[in-house]
């Protein structure tokens, strides 16, 4: 069985981590949350209009011109916050990365991959996994392609756990060979967003394993 994971808010608290980068990195150093909004947004904007993504390091830059930041105490602050992450990752994650071992496990995230490499690396969990997958693309055409140039046999069944609903939209070929999981975390970003075209739905991994020990394929 090959299992994929979302890192955002499925593995990794994203809410609270931004929180606490904000509070704790950038407003200690003097930028104001008007600041990091508007900084925050015109990069967002600027890298998505350019095929791009964020980058922390160019609003970091901006930030550092404004005189009320300490800019290079901001940007020393940032990398020693990034540096350890094992404080964001849910307390279910390593019980059930370690129950799922006999199984290939994969990590894909979307997003910028320089910033979610320092993420995965500072949430201490990179071990767990085959291979991380990092960048943008729609996560179901990814692994329908994996699942055709791997020549997969149709016996082994491919499983998607994502906490957000766009990204569990089956369709295709290999529709049937992927089981879809919708993980609405009461502490995750998009908890209200309902999923129609999914298999199963959960509140954590737990559940999550329970269901995966169940299936007989």
């Amino acid at each position: 069985m090959k299992i994929f994971i979302d890192f955002d808010d499925v593995i990794f608290n994203t809410k609270k981590f931004k929180k606490d980068l904000l509070e704790k990195v950038f407003i200690k150093n003097g930028a104001t949350k008007e600041d990091f909004s508007r900084t925050y947004h015109c990069f967002f904007v600027i890298n998505k209009k350019n095929g791009k993504y964020y980058d922390p390091k160019k609003q970091i830059k901006a930030l550092k011109k404004l005189e009320n930041v300490e800019g290079e105490k901001l940007e020393k602050d940032f990398y020693r916050f990034i540096k350890d992450l094992k404080r964001y990752v849910f307390k279910d994650v390593l019980a059930f990365l370690e129950k799922i071992t006999e199984h290939e496990v994969f990590l894909i995230s979307y997003g910028d991959p320089e910033f979610q490499k320092m993420k995965v690396k500072g949430s201490d969990v990179s071990d767990f996994f085959k291979k991380i997958i990092l960048g943008k693309f729609n996560k179901i055409d990814f692994i329908n392609n994996i699942i055709d140039k791997s020549r997969i046999s149709s016996k082994e069944q491919t499983i998607l756990i994502d906490d957000l609903p766009k990204n569990l939209k089956k369709k295709g070929k290999f529709k049937a060979r992927i089981k879809t999981f919708h993980l609405r975390r009461s502490e995750g970003r998009y908890g209200d967003l309902d999923c129609e075209d999914v298999d199963f739905e959960v509140k954590n991994l737990k559940e999550a394993e329970k269901i995966i020990n169940s299936l007989s394929w």
